[in-house]
């Protein structure tokens, strides 16, 4: 489960209680600082945790349409903490395109990202971006995307001649989407 606190004018906090032994990441975000996460295990009587914040830490790029910026676009990333291989992930961060087309994405802490792009405009897609290394106070820039017209894939489905209804049709792509359609009466897609 998710515990949320907010420190005091003097930077501490409290969360509780928590079983002794038990096993979590802390993650830390504050406004124009980097991200802290950190993979934890949980000790009766253990000392304050003391957690210094990282300098601020970005990705920024651009998103573009036939060369032109795309404004109002929303880009996201998840990362994993390559120190805690049982808790790997580290949070969803995320920013929008300005007029321009440019976006920056802040808080983030040192790890391996996925950086995506939410495609609200029908029949244009983009392929996301895998393994975006990241270290504290890092500014990674020129993570671009570039929006492609979507193509299409159709098909019938039959059963020894004759048309499936109702058969739901999947495809996975590389690059980490996954669509889905549905068979007609007869059989089409």
């Amino acid at each position: 489960s998710e515990l949320n606190v907010t420190t005091d004018a003097a930077g501490h906090f409290s969360f509780g209680p928590v079983p002794p032994g038990a096993t979590g990441v802390l993650r830390v975000t504050a406004e124009g600082l980097g991200g802290l996460t950190e993979y934890v295990t949980f000790a009766a009587g253990a000392p304050p945790l003391h957690l210094a914040l990282p300098p601020d830490t970005t990705f920024a790029g651009r998103v573009t349409r036939a060369g032109q910026p795309v404004a109002g676009i929303g880009v996201s990333c998840d990362g994993h903490l390559e120190s805690a291989p049982h808790a790997p992930w580290v949070g969803s961060f995320s920013g929008v395109t300005q007029a321009d087309g440019t976006y920056v994405i802040h808080g983030l802490a040192s790890g391996t990202y996925r950086l995506q792009v939410e495609v609200n405009l029908p029949g244009w897609v983009v392929a996301p971006l895998l393994g975006v290394q990241v270290q504290s106070g890092q500014h990674l820039t020129g993570q671009d995307f570039i929006l492609t017209r979507s193509g299409t894939i159709s098909g019938r489905v039959t059963a020894g001649g004759k048309p499936l209804a109702e058969v739901t049709v999947m495809v996975w792509s590389e690059a980490g989407g996954s669509y889905q359609a549905v068979t007609g009466t007869d059989g089409t897609y």
